[in-house]
């Protein structure tokens, strides 16, 4: 079920504000292996939010569990997260990272350089035109706090995906082929629950929804999936909530009609074809059986007992545990689709592309330099004419580094000159973004780009005549650092004016020419 598996164990570890899930896998016999499933309470006395007080907690617990792994994968929950959906052009992969960076930016409502920005990589094999990019931003300082908690546990973060994400994937091995074409998976928390629309295959949108369940003796226990005499973990009761359940759901069950309908709003095309309820609240049966009546649809609790061979019983207890199986399944299947906060997709500029063509003969010289040195001294004799020799041995070697250095400049040399005289598009459309008005005086609607001639045509539409009029002027007025000549030659070519026509009433495009690649 699980493909490219990449070996080792991994921990995966999700909490909430009120309990920590923990899970110990690895990749074993061409296939997932759950070793130990844990879930604890955190205690009253440390606070979720200081990085120092949960890392203290989770080495205790990995060290009472004698959990040798130092490997560890994070997920960031979906409050924490500013979630987007942008239609880009279908361009290639490397250049996707630098498109969703330039358009995310005019709709953070903080810096760009607080942020974090990572996003679901689409299937540009099977896209036309344009494709819908999932694209997550956090704060810098949400990165480091889970940095500094695992610093604080002596554990590695390897990776830092995103909640929704991880449960998508969870979702994903559960129903493999025979999911449908739109599926809303529901995971209860102790104070917020995640409802996530899975369509096509790919998360499209994401809620966190605010609703309290007062937690009463939630008792926790580990022990290992294959072990059948034991439970894998300990759900509270429905009765321990009492008359509260009633409440809760119905509360619930408002937050998934909001989220599907939010979503409808702008696809009314779609039709739930499945409901997924998870979480370890303790009354998500009642849930289920109200989310089947108020939506008349498929539904059923999480239980990922197919994926592992686990008996009923066994995947039932593994309710809450979808994210933490999720990050698992992501981290030993790999892959550059999913989102890593810690280590975002980056653009490779092609300087970089071109660089890592070049043969790596240094490698080769170093190591038959290092040969012919270790040579030398284990093959020293007395006698002349072995020492001649090496002597020649040493000469044949400094010539072919010689040849390897002027080798070096010669291709060097040729790259910068080739990237003099190119124009990096990405470089020329961000001191453009720089130039442009806000969006709510003007909006883009196309960018259109011709190598030849260095041609730039941005299509747009703005409150008026002026403000365009306002953005050629400073496109034609920008100067590159330590350069008195003009870098581009703009004009507006075919406004047009309509009455009436809402807030953009003026419509045309502005013509840009780069004059100077310096």
């Amino acid at each position: 079920m699980f493909s490219k598996m990449r070996k080792g164990m991994v921990l995966a570890i999700d909490w909430d504000s009120c309990r920590l899930r923990i899970v110990h896998a690895g990749f074993r016999k061409k296939a997932m292996h759950v070793d130990l499933m844990l879930s604890v309470d955190i205690p009253a006395s440390v606070d979720a939010a200081d990085p120092e007080e949960m890392g203290k907690l989770i080495r205790q617990i990995i060290d009472q569990q004698k959990i040798r792994t130092r490997n560890v994968a994070l997920d960031v929950p979906r409050d924490q997260v500013l979630l987007s959906t942008l239609r880009l052009p279908a361009a290639s992969a490397n250049e996707m990272p630098s498109m969703v960076e330039f358009q995310i930016a005019k709709e953070l409502p903080f810096p760009l350089a607080d942020a974090v920005v990572d996003f679901a990589m689409p299937n540009l094999d099977e896209a036309e035109g344009t494709v819908d990019v999932l694209v997550g931003t956090v704060r810098k300082e949400v990165v480091r706090y889970y940095q500094n908690t695992c610093e604080a546990a002596g554990l590695h973060l390897s990776s830092l995906g995103l909640r929704p994400y991880a449960n998508k994937v969870a979702l994903d091995e559960l129903l493999a082929k025979d999911q449908p074409d739109c599926v809303v998976m529901v995971d209860v928390g102790p104070r917020m629950t995640e409802i996530d629309i899975i369509r096509g295959g790919a998360l499209v949108f994401s809620r966190a929804a605010s609703v309290l369940v007062p937690q009463k003796d939630m008792a926790s226990t580990a022990s290992s999936p294959e072990d059948t005499d034991g439970e894998v973990i300990r759900f509270p009761s429905e009765a321990a909530h009492g008359q509260e359940v009633e409440q809760l759901v119905q509360a619930l069950l408002v937050e998934i009609t909001r989220t599907v309908e939010a979503y409808r709003a702008g696809s009314p095309d779609m039709a739930v074809g499945a409901i997924v309820i998870g979480g370890s609240v303790g009354f998500e049966a009642k849930l289920a059986e109200a989310v089947g009546r108020r939506f008349g649809t498929s539904v059923e609790l999480y239980n990922p007992a197919s994926c592992f061979g686990w008996s009923e019983e066994q995947g039932r207890e593994a309710r809450g545990f979808a994210a933490a199986l999720g990050l698992v399944a992501v981290h030993i299947g790999g892959g550059q689709r999913h989102f890593d906060f810690l280590d975002p997709k980056k653009t490779v500029t092609a300087t970089e592309q071109r660089l890592r063509k070049v043969p790596r003969v240094a490698a080769a010289v170093v190591l038959v330099v290092a040969a012919g040195v270790t040579t030398y001294f284990l093959k020293v004799h007395p006698k002349q004419q072995e020492l001649a020799r090496i002597k020649k041995e040493i000469k044949v070697t400094q010539g072919a580094i010689r040849d390897l250095r002027e080798f070096k400049t010669e291709v060097l040399k040729e790259v910068a000159s080739f990237e003099t005289d190119q124009v990096v598009w990405l470089d020329e459309l961000s001191r453009l973004c720089g130039l442009l008005p806000d969006a709510k005086d003007m909006v883009i609607e196309r960018i259109d780009m011709n190598m030849k001639g260095g041609e730039i045509t941005i299509r747009l539409k703005s409150v008026n005549r002026q403000v365009v009029a306002d953005a050629v002027d400073r496109i034609d007025g920008f100067r590159l650092d330590g350069n008195e000549n003009q870098h581009f030659d703009a004009k507006s070519n075919a406004l047009t004016t309509k009455d009436g026509d809402g807030r953009y009433t003026t419509s045309g495009s502005i013509e840009v020419v780069v004059i100077g690649n310096g």
